[in-house]
């Protein structure tokens, strides 16, 4: 027979450093599973006005955190479950334990990134402008940040959580592929390094990848 037990129920709160007037009742806490190919769908909470929020059946499994719909400087900052950081690693949940209360840290101090691209020195407008973090930390989406550069071929990235990061612009990409490691392999030379610190306001020139060449 098959018993249904049900999942563990997880309360926290998310609170502000910096601008405290951001409103947190337009935000959502996300848990997607930490192995995106499990099967296991996306968990969402919405959050309440004092910070508040409730996730009421979490199943066993281990899940990333992260919050959606951030003001444009804003940045996850930290989480914690119990006393651990559950932010760089996951949260694991497992039947029968308490899960404690999830307490999530959001900074309005993230970095910002401006730049333009340019086509055989002009400006190049529609260009997919991407950041991509540090190899060891390519699991987690949050971390990306994307733009389209506008007629003047100008670009602005807000909100970017301090760490190393690679910034590409490419003419043409398809959805998501910035998030393949194979994919980006093959333009990892191409990707300006940058450093991102806390209210860092840092400027780039990049030139254009082009599409690759298709077979006739």
């Amino acid at each position: 027979n098959m018993v249904l037990t049900p999942g563990a129920r997880i309360f926290g709160r998310i609170r502000v450093e910096g601008d405290t007037q951001v409103a947190l009742s337009n935000l959502q806490v996300n848990l997607p599973p930490a192995d995106l190919s499990s099967g296991f769908g996306f968990l969402e909470a919405s959050v309440k006005a004092d910070g508040s929020f409730l996730l009421p059946n979490v199943s066993d499994g281990e899940y990333r955190v992260d919050v959606w719909d951030l003001p444009e400087d804003c940045y996850l900052k930290s989480a914690g479950l119990g006393g651990e950081s559950v932010l760089e690693t996951s949260l694991k949940v497992s039947s029968g334990q308490a899960a404690g209360s999830l307490e999530i840290v959001l900074s309005t101090a993230g970095g910002r990134v401006e730049g333009a691209v340019t086509k055989e020195g002009q400006p190049f407008g529609g260009a997919h402008v991407v950041l991509v973090p540090e190899a060891s930390r390519r699991d987690r989406t949050r971390l990306f940040k994307l733009a389209s550069t506008d007629q003047y071929g100008h670009f602005i990235l807000r909100g970017i959580a301090p760490g190393d990061y690679k910034l590409f612009a490419w003419e043409e990409l398809e959805s998501g592929a910035y998030q393949d490691p194979e994919f980006l392999k093959r333009y990892e030379e191409q990707g300006e390094a940058l450093r991102v610190e806390e209210n860092s306001r840092l400027g780039a020139q990049l030139k254009l990848i082009p599409p690759e060449a298709k077979s006739p």
